[in-house]
This record gives structure tokens, C-alpha cells and sequence, in this order.
């Protein structure tokens, strides 16, 4: 019985994880990005736009998915990691600067 139960909760979790999804979030200015590349596949979202959350909002981001932050430095990031899980959201990773989440993610920087 403990084997059967072990084993749907194994199970569900599993199913929960297949369906979620995994996105990178660039947080940096569209200058900034110009100069210096964006992660390949990286979605830019300025955090210092007005339209910041509407542009989150867009991306129809479910609250188990895995969010990856990166701005310059890390600042932003941190930042924008303590609204977004304020919000509901609980699978979020500052990846820190441009640079460092290139290599944490082996993914090169792109000209956009």
C-alpha cells in the first residue's frame, strides 16, 4: 500500500514538472541589450519600464514554473525575484549578470 501511494505521489509530481515550463528573463534596458547581446532565448522584460508586470503578465507564466532572472549585475534581478514570488510565484533563480547566466546556462550571447 505505502508502495502504490509512494509511487502516485511520485507520479503526480512528475506529471506537475512535465507540464511546467522553464523561461529566462532578461531584465536589462533595450540599450543595454543592444550593447552587449542577449542570453539565446532569453525573453527581454525592462524592468525599469512602466509596463514591467503587463509585460510578465503577457508571457501567461504559470505559478510552478521555473522563471531564471539575469539583469547587469544581479540587483535587478534579486529585485524583481522578491515581487515575483510576492505574487505566487515559487520557482525563481537570479542568474546575476548578462555574463555569469551565459555561462551558468552554457547558452552564448546573441546580437538581438
Amino acid at each position: 500500500m505505502l508502495k502504490i501511494l509512494l509511487t502516485a505521489v511520485l507520479f503526480s509530481g512528475f506529471v506537475m514538472n512535465a507540464s511546467s515550463k522553464e523561461i529566462v528573463i532578461d531584465l536589462r534596458t533595450p540599450a543595454e541589450i543592444s550593447a552587449t547581446g542577449i542570453v539565446q532565448g532569453a525573453v527581454s522584460a525592462d524592468m525599469q519600464s512602466k509596463d514591467f508586470l503587463e509585460r510578465i503578465k503577457k508571457l501567461e507564466l504559470a505559478s510552478d514554473d521555473k522563471i531564471k532572472l539575469y539583469c547587469r549585475s544581479g540587483r535587478r534581478a534579486t529585485h524583481v525575484q522578491q515581487i515575483l514570488k510576492q505574487i505566487g510565484f515559487k520557482d525563481i533563480e537570479n542568474l546575476g549578470g548578462y555574463e555569469e547566466a551565459s555561462r551558468k546556462l552554457n547558452l552564448p550571447l546573441v546580437k538581438p
